[in-house]
């Protein structure tokens, strides 16, 4: 976030104001809420990051987990404020710019963020429990059903079917593939529906299998990267 006036108006990344209130009743009681607060972003003034802070590292149902310097991506535009013209071109010396610099009003100067986060880490990064790097994202999953944990579909896989030969070189066939780890599982035809409904956010899509057979697919699943446990 870029600014915290409260679970009713936190501001994004994009400028864009948001009502939090509702993320708090669809978690289960004592669920922790963390949150990563971007300091510098356009026409966020030192005092309203200042009070930002104050309310995350105070507050009883949430806590601060990471503090950074905003940076302003290329291609973006100005949100928030109104720039001083479009923001500027990357440097070209640069082969891979992901930055652009801007000037907006009301807008703290990087001298000026840096120097608030190192103050504000000084004084209470002992206790703040801050998260070493970006806090990248969160994930709300079902709670788990009876009769032990439900595998979970990796968002970094896929049902996908080969028309000539597949991954292991043995013709067409459908495959369960993990684009995290780039192995991938040959599934057998009466397998495909039960799977792509696995894959699809249906945790207890193989529950109709027997249970040989079950644990069986669920170890080859695992064992290629595209499934996990909650336990």
């Amino acid at each position: 976030m870029t600014g915290f006036d409260g679970l009713a108006a936190a501001t994004g990344l994009d400028g864009a104001r948001a009502d939090l209130r509702p993320v708090p009743d669809a978690l289960p009681e004592g669920t922790p809420l963390a949150f990563e607060l971007v300091a510098g972003a356009p026409g966020m003034a030192e005092d309203a990051v200042t009070a930002a802070l104050d309310r995350l590292a105070g507050g009883r149902a949430w806590r601060l987990a990471g503090l950074r310097p905003y940076r302003m991506p290329v291609g973006a535009t100005c949100w928030g404020a109104a720039c001083r013209g479009a923001p500027a071109r990357p440097d070209p010396d640069l082969d891979l710019a992901r930055w652009v610099p801007f000037d907006a009003p009301g807008t703290m100067t990087p001298e000026e963020v840096s120097a608030l986060i190192a103050a504000w880490l000084d004084r209470h990064a002992a206790h703040a429990d801050l998260f070493p790097g970006r806090l990248a994202a969160a994930a709300l999953m079902p709670a788990p059903g009876r009769g032990g944990p439900d595998p979970y579909w990796d968002p970094a896989a896929q049902v996908v079917e080969a028309r000539g030969d597949g991954p292991d070189g043995r013709g067409p066939g459908t495959f369960a593939v993990s684009l995290r780890s780039g192995r991938a599982y040959r599934l057998h035809p009466r397998l495909v529906p039960a799977v792509t409904a696995l894959a699809g956010g249906d945790p207890r899509a193989l529950a109709g299998l027997p249970e040989r057979a079950r644990e069986r697919v669920l170890g080859e699943l695992t064992r290629a990267g595209v499934v996990r446990s909650r336990a």
